[in-house]
């Protein structure tokens, strides 16, 4: 699916201005300067030439409101909404220029972003019988009908559009909200990778830290314990007796912070904390 790219112009104490409201503006500039002049060149009276220009500055502010959608509120946003199509029935009733219409297609294609595809194409049908009654009944104009039908396809193309346009950039925000969770995601594995190896590399400092606190003897007594001897066999090896093998074990279980030989053993052995010389086996020693 290729991607539409809209420029934003970020004002103050607005949230922001696409290229849609932009364009919307300019319309409106365009429509609101024709029918002045096209009403001043009909002589209509002054008072009616007021009154359209006031119409059509209610209609542009509506507009701008509407534009920043949804902010500060969506009640604001209906209200400007309802204010956009009273100034242009009104304007229907004011004068017979049917280009007046294409201030409805605008408001269809703003309403899209506020409800459902189908709504959005049924009221932008609704919006144009307006244009159908003041043309046909009230000015009498034979290409009324012509007119209104016109302008109502207008209005539902306006409104499928936007309805597209709206479900382009929802995908977009969806994506690039993934974009970052993922990369979010990298982070916190980069990070936890980080402290892994750190803690790992504090883990072995510690264990050789705790090694070289034993002495000579103790170190020796570990080495014969973690090759499989017992203590009867470490007391014949050191020609020391069994009791003092056992407190000999009771100092180094401290030493290593373990409660028994075979946590002792484990963590020399998880540790690398006896690597500096191959360990004898227990027939070795017998």
């Amino acid at each position: 699916m290729s991607k539409r790219k809209q420029w934003v112009v970020s004002l103050p104490g607005v949230e922001e201005v696409t290229s849609d409201t932009v364009v919307a503006v300019l319309t409106w500039g365009a429509v609101a300067a024709i029918s002045l002049i096209d009403l001043s060149k009909a002589k209509v009276g002054q008072g009616v030439l007021v009154l359209a220009a006031g119409l059509l500055v209610i209609y542009a502010m509506a507009l701008l409101a509407v534009a920043t959608r949804f902010e500060p509120s969506r009640r604001r946003a209906w209200i400007c909404l309802g204010l956009e199509f009273l100034s242009v029935t009104a304007l229907y009733l004011i004068t017979a220029l049917p280009y007046v219409a294409i201030l409805m297609v605008i408001w269809s294609a703003q309403l899209s972003w506020f409800v459902e595809t189908r709504l959005a194409v049924l009221a932008a049908m609704l919006a144009s019988l307006p244009l159908l009654v003041t043309q046909t009944w009230f000015w009498g104009s034979p290409q009324g009908f012509r007119v209104w039908l016109l302008f109502t396809l207008f209005n539902v193309f306006a409104a499928v559009m936007m309805q597209l346009v709206r479900r382009e950039q929802a995908a977009n925000r969806a994506l690039k909200q993934s974009r970052q969770e993922l990369e979010h995601a990298r982070d916190m594995l980069s990070k936890a990778g980080r402290e892994a190896e750190q803690m790992r590399l504090q883990l072995l400092r510690n264990g050789a830290i705790r090694v070289e606190s034993l002495t000579a003897r103790e170190l020796e007594i570990f080495r014969l314990a973690a090759s499989g001897c017992s203590n009867r066999q470490i007391a014949d090896i050191l020609c020391r007796s069994e009791g003092t093998v056992k407190n000999h074990f009771t100092a180094i279980f401290g030493k290593l912070g373990v409660a028994d030989r075979t946590q002792a053993v484990v963590l020399a052995l998880s540790e690398k904390m006896l690597d500096e010389e191959p360990l004898p086996s227990s027939r070795d020693l017998q």
